[in-house]
């Protein structure tokens, strides 16, 4: 097990990756946001690492696909929702809108101030009723999937794996 610190810059990602890539190490797990993970995941790929690339929900984000371009491939990521059958709609909007596909960060986004609005609609503007009607609305069907939470507030759903496959989040492969 090796663990490394990396700054953002280029040059450190690239002498980490190839470092990585001396080792034997089959896989790598990268935590860090999106556009880093990106660089990073580009540089080991360009150093040889040849071995399957983990993350976390920042890189099932629009911007790390992209700028990862085809190091992505293969990378296997946690995912933050289950799309649910509105969710074909919603990405159709988002993309006429803002010319690019909706992450899953846009999905909830979208679904959290839904939420929001429907339980402001139907109890006004009190801080107090406002948290009762989110509380009672729970299992709520949205656009990035049904949101449960349990009695102290926490989001009930649970977290997947995908795999990156021609720069698209699939469901994962079993190994």
């Amino acid at each position: 097990v090796l663990h490394a610190d990396v700054e953002a810059s280029a040059v450190a990602a690239a002498e980490t990756a190839a470092c990585i890539a001396k080792t034997s190490a089959q896989a790598v797990l990268l935590i860090a946001p999106a556009r880093q993970a990106a660089r990073l995941a580009a540089a080991l790929r360009q150093s040889g690492f040849a071995g399957r690339i983990y993350g976390g929900a920042t890189l099932a984000r629009r911007s790390f696909l992209a700028q990862a371009g085809p190091a992505a491939e293969g990378a296997v990521v946690a995912l933050l929702y289950e799309p649910s059958s509105d969710w074909d709609a919603f990405a159709a909007t988002f993309e006429r809108r803002f010319g690019v596909a909706p992450d899953f960060l846009a999905g909830q986004s979208y679904d959290a101030v839904r939420l929001t609005v429907d339980a402001i609609r139907k109890v006004g503007l009190n801080r107090v009723r406002i948290l009762e009607a989110l509380r009672a609305a729970s299992p709520w069907k949205g656009a990035a999937g049904t949101l449960t939470w349990d009695r102290t507030g926490r989001n009930r759903r649970p977290v997947r794996l995908a795999t990156v496959r021609a720069g698209r989040l699939v469901g994962a492969d079993p190994d």
